[in-house]
């Protein structure tokens, strides 16, 4: 375990445990593979086309990063903060993400499959254009969350909590969506429909 140290990304070595580490520098391109990073800090918040292969991050502060058509690969983020992050056409794959939070994040046209997001805060994040498979949300809060022009088959918000989310008000979009009843009544409302007790 390397303790306190502060490094550029370019020292970064496979299979190491870092924790409470300062990570400088402005490189592109850069790939790291069965990584723990733990409680560490990023300075230059740019990792645009970076790649994470098994890496883990606890309690990693991403705040406002610009991680633009980076991937992420068998990943595991926990207790993360990556509000306001601009992941536009980054690519997500068997990534676990739990008990973190995603406000304000920017993942237009990102690529996520086989993601599990878990306890986390998604308020008004924006997933336009968003290519998803296999995606499980569980008790998160989706409240303003933007799915606009998300084809919304397969995806299960029931165990999600809002007031209501942006999507693409037609029936190719919203095909296929599983919500509970309660929630069902709220978006009939945002189309004017009123339900009977």
């Amino acid at each position: 375990m390397i303790v306190k140290e502060t490094l550029e990304y370019m020292q970064i070595e496979e299979g190491s445990h870092y924790l409470n580490c300062t990570f400088m520098n402005r490189d592109k391109n850069l790939k790291f593979h069965n990584i723990t990073f733990e409680k560490c800090n990023f300075y230059y918040p740019r990792l645009n086309k970076y790649e994470f292969l098994d890496c883990h991050f606890i309690h990693c502060d991403f705040s406002n990063f610009d991680c633009r058509e980076s991937a992420f690969y068998r990943c595991n983020l926990l207790g993360c903060k990556l509000v306001g992050c601009d992941a536009r056409w980054s690519h997500w794959k068997d990534v676990l993400i739990k008990d973190s939070d995603l406000r304000y994040l920017n993942g237009t046209a990102v690529k996520m499959q086989q993601i599990r997001l878990e306890e986390c805060n998604l308020e008004e994040a924006s997933l336009v254009q968003m290519d998803f498979k296999d995606i499980k949300l569980n008790r998160c809060n989706i409240n303003q969350l933007n799915l606009v022009e998300v084809k919304l088959n397969g995806l299960d918000v029931s165990r999600c909590q809002f007031d209501y989310f942006l999507f693409t008000p037609n029936e190719n979009y919203l095909k296929g969506l599983v919500i509970d009843d309660l929630q069902a009544s709220g978006l009939l409302q945002l189309f004017g429909v009123k339900c009977r007790s």
